[in-house]
């Protein structure tokens, strides 16, 4: 089983190195790592492509600066795996995060969500706990509304796996520049018709880095 891991990059070049580092070091091998240089001005598409000579699961795309959306967009259109999931390109995985999402892939589920720690300089501030809901409905709510009780990133794109057969005719809005994740979020949900495909794992694979000034 083939897990596809899209990456947009933009002049990200402070953290790549330990954001790809992370990925290529997987004890789970039978991964696709697709590098989105989104138009970066530093050094981070050279860095892309020093991975990509020195590792065959590596796919880097360049393109013009058009955004995140776009920028993951283009990594869709060429991702082979079975299930996809997002890595911002400041942030890292854990490294047995690709084994621990394949163990709990059942076969049956079309989204996966886990948690994810707020790191500032590598140091983890908090960590999120997904809450169960119990229908399509609720789910929607709560990307929607992100109730108290939820943590607010039930309606980002990290720590989620989809399935890559549901997201041919899913894309994210280009022309949007916030709420982009919960707009493919949903057009993703409006894909499932039962609560019971959508499968929460209350463990923590993924860091996301909190860039202070």
């Amino acid at each position: 089983m083939v897990l596809s891991i899209i990456v947009p990059v933009y002049n990200s070049e402070k953290w790549l190195y330990m954001c790809i580092d992370s990925l290529v070091s997987q004890t789970y091998k039978n991964i696709e790592i697709i590098l989105v240089d989104d138009g970066s001005i530093d050094r981070s598409a050279d860095i892309c492509d020093h991975y990509c000579k020195q590792d065959s699961r590596v796919k880097v795309i360049h393109k013009e600066n058009g955004g995140v959306s776009s920028a993951r967009n283009a990594g869709l259109v060429v991702c082979t795996g079975d299930y996809v999931t997002f890595l911002d390109s400041d942030d890292w995985l854990d490294i047995n995060a690709c084994k621990r999402i394949i163990d709990e892939i059942d076969g049956k589920s079309l989204l996966y969500i886990w948690n994810l720690r707020k790191c500032i300089d590598n140091k983890i501030i908090y960590q999120t706990k997904t809450i169960q809901t119990y229908s399509i409905s609720e789910s929607v709510a709560h990307i929607i509304a992100s109730p108290k009780k939820q943590s607010s990133y039930i309606r980002a794109i990290g720590a989620k796996v989809f399935k890559r057969e549901l997201l041919i005719n899913i894309t994210f809005p280009e022309t949007l520049y916030i709420g982009e994740d919960a707009c493919f979020l949903l057009n993703y949900l409006s894909m499932i018709d039962n609560n019971n495909n959508i499968k929460i794992i209350n463990e923590c694979w993924y860091n996301y880095r909190i860039i202070q000034g």
